[in-house]
């Protein structure tokens, strides 16, 4: 079961009162253990500073990794069009200034975890107050039990809009150029023959332009390969997923190969409102239960999520990635 949240883990002055809200996040993840709601890999957004150590440290997962760093950061060039975009950055919106923040990512896992790549958006790719946070993309492996080979999992936090208070034409060029990165390092980094699931908040709504860019790219997302979303049309939705699929902002893209096929099976909202009035965050925190389903005897051509892939030689043992670990699943009824 992966979930993912964007706990808005922010410091003062920017928010207030944040530090009670992580520490109850990390509470409730531990106080999960043993029961059937567990999520067995977590990818946060905004768990910045003390916040991701809180959640790293008290939340019961024996593997954290946080990221990204700037130090590991990549650049998009010195082409003309890049240099025009910063020059025209606002220092009063924190634009050219340098990171006051960490990159705010953290991946929980009861599973061993191997950083494979991670990226900063560059100065060139980010917009407004979000130039001032590290933010970006943090892709792993993950050793699931049983498994033969890894499941890379990615966590993201795209350029916020609004929030970002820079111009609507700036924020959505930022947004853009993002796409275009995160496009080509996903395509170099994440094995073909690999199971994938790309979560976080990737920060689209209902913005038609962002919408057109994300799901028009060649990282071929969409809402049939969305666990939550394709659930929909299967199983009834709680309030809390339904809310989480109008926020339009936290996604969990999943990708089968020609080895194995990743199908969407249950879900849960751990987080979701505490009360009538109240919730830890203003995004929702949603788990989604996978089934990772070896493929024998497999030819060598286009996945089902249109990637190439090579032959598979595995066996056709089926594997479940669900609350209690990766075990013996039986056909779906």
């Amino acid at each position: 079961m992966v979930m993912t949240y964007n706990v808005k883990g922010l410091p003062w002055p920017v928010a207030s009162n944040r530090e009670a809200a992580v520490r109850e996040i990390a509470a409730r993840l531990a106080a999960l253990c043993g029961s059937g709601h567990r999520p067995n890999i977590v990818v946060m957004q905004e768990a910045f500073g003390k916040a991701g150590q809180i959640l790293a440290s008290d939340s019961g997962y024996r593997y954290a990794l946080r990221g990204p760093s700037r130090s590991a950061g990549e650049s998009t060039g010195t082409d003309e069009h890049s240099a025009r975009f910063v020059a025209g950055g606002s220092v009063l919106l924190g634009e050219g200034v340098g990171s006051v923040l960490d990159g705010g990512l953290l991946i929980l896992s009861d599973y061993p975890i191997t950083p494979v790549r991670q990226l900063v958006f560059p100065s060139a790719a980010c917009a407004g107050y979000d130039c001032l946070a590290d933010k970006g993309l943090l892709i792993v492996s993950v050793d699931m039990p049983g498994a033969d080979e890894p499941l890379y999992v990615a966590d993201i936090h795209m350029n916020s809009r609004r929030a970002s208070k820079a111009s609507p034409e700036r924020n959505f060029e930022a947004y853009q150029r993002q796409v275009g990165l995160v496009s080509g390092v996903v395509r170099e980094t994440v094995p073909r023959s690999a199971a994938f699931i790309f979560a976080g908040d990737f920060n689209v709504g209902n913005h038609r332009g962002r919408q057109n860019s994300l799901f028009g790219s060649d990282l071929g997302l969409g809402d049939g390969n969305d666990g939550l979303r394709s659930l929909a049309n299967r199983i009834p939705l709680s309030a809390g997923a339904k809310r989480a699929i109008r926020h339009g902002s936290d996604f969990q893209f999943y990708f089968s190969s020609t080895d194995r096929t990743v199908e969407p099976v249950g879900f849960d909202v751990p987080f979701g409102e505490r009360n009538a009035r109240e919730i830890l965050s203003d995004h929702v925190g949603y788990s989604v239960q996978y089934r990772l389903l070896d493929r024998p005897g497999s030819i060598a051509g286009a996945s089902a999520d249109g990637r190439l892939s090579r032959a598979s030689r595995r066996t056709g043992r089926r594997l479940m990635v669900g609350a209690a670990g990766i075990e013996p699943a039986t056909p779906p009824v």
